[in-house]
Parts: C-alpha cells; sequence; structure tokens
C-alpha cells in the first residue's frame, strides 16, 4: 500500500513538472485582414507556417521563446505566456 501511494504520488510530481514546460502563446489578430504567420523555435531552423484569418485568435503551443513572423507586418520574438497582438498593422507583445 505505501509502495502504491508512494508511486502515485511520484508520477503526480513528474506529471506536474512536466506539464509546468509547456505553455501557450497567443496571437490575436484585430485588424480586417488574413495574415500568413510562420513559428519558429528560437534557435532552430524549422518553422511551422499557417494563416490568421481577419479577428480572430491562435495558440501556439511552446516549451520556450519563438519568433513569430507575420507577413507584411514584421517579427517578434513571444515565450510563454505571452499574447501577440496584430493590430492596425504593428505587432505588439503582452503577457496573458
Amino acid at each position: 500500500m505505501r509502495l502504491a501511494i508512494g508511486t502515485a504520488a511520484s508520477l503526480l510530481v513528474i506529471g506536474l513538472l512536466g506539464s509546468a514546460a509547456w505553455a501557450d502563446c497567443k496571437i490575436d489578430n484585430k485588424d480586417d485582414k488574413d495574415y500568413k504567420v510562420s513559428y519558429g523555435n528560437v534557435g532552430s531552423s524549422s518553422s511551422t507556417e499557417t494563416t490568421i484569418n481577419h479577428n480572430t485568435s491562435n495558440n501556439q503551443t511552446t516549451s520556450g521563446d519563438i519568433e513569430i513572423k507575420v507577413e507584411g507586418v514584421g517579427t517578434i520574438k513571444a515565450g510563454n505566456d505571452d499574447r501577440v497582438i496584430i493590430k492596425d498593422g504593428k505587432l505588439t507583445k503582452e503577457k496573458q
């Protein structure tokens, strides 16, 4: 019984630590225009491309800093729990 409780407690701690390493970076497009967006981990050559529609939001799960490139607008670095906002053709960042 003690072993089962100890094992369960250990698995819970590992699960909590593992989940704390991942968080969302949210991007809000408040413009009336759709944009092509690419997300890439800082220091990595790989990236993901997508389109964010006008007046919508998109979440990008990240384990660290990412670089967000919005075609025709610019590039911004963001991290865990950041919110990137496209508004009036400009990029800004704030904490969620």
